[in-house]
């Protein structure tokens, strides 16, 4: 809303529609908590990002089974991926998501910066070989657009229940992730 996006007022995702929408083809519920003095998604903390966020959040409730999430998400690249680095191939992990068994068991899902995720604010909306853009609007006045991802994880084990997943920084502390909504599939 107004207060801004990762701290700064000038860009918000305000007009990402909230309730019931389908992202990338993916049926996505967006909670909007008009009244809620704090964001309504989950981000982590970083330089400059108000609020003295958590470094991880744990068990964001799944509660079923299911063979693919659906990761609605963006984030606030810090460090871009510079020109050498991608002619070297090398990778970023910027987050993780750690998928927790009803039965104990866990899976990481490693979130790699140009892959999987980008900025939230960009000149070109990029697609991504990992995620597809699941929705842009251009911020009035400027050059820039919002952009949001939605990042597809099959389930290596979908007959098993999914009790929770948790939202950590990966190796890779080049940009600060934020998650809007996740989508179990059948």
């Amino acid at each position: 809303n107004e207060r801004g996006w990762f701290g700064d007022p000038a860009f918000t995702l305000k007009d990402l529609p909230s309730g019931r929408n389908v992202f990338a083809g993916v049926p996505f519920v967006v909670h909007e908590f008009a009244t809620s003095p704090v964001p309504t998604v989950i981000m982590l903390g970083g330089s400059g990002v108000p609020g003295n966020l958590p470094e991880a959040v744990a068990d964001i409730p799944v509660g079923r089974k299911a063979a693919a999430l659906f990761f609605l998400h963006t984030a606030r690249v810090d460090t871009p991926i510079h020109d050498w680095e991608r002619r070297d191939n090398k990778r970023f992990e910027v987050c993780r998501y750690v998928v927790r068994y009803a039965d104990g068991k866990t899976e990481e899902v490693p979130i790699y910066l140009g892959e999987d995720i980008e900025d939230f604010k960009q000149r070109s909306p990029v697609p991504l070989p990992g995620a597809q853009i699941a929705w842009t609007k251009p911020y009035a006045g400027t050059e820039f657009s919002a952009v949001v991802y939605a990042k597809q994880w099959n389930n290596p084990r979908p007959d098993a229940v999914i009790a929770s997943v948790d939202l950590v920084y990966g190796s890779d502390r080049r940009a600060v992730p934020a998650l809007i909504a996740v989508t179990a599939a059948r």
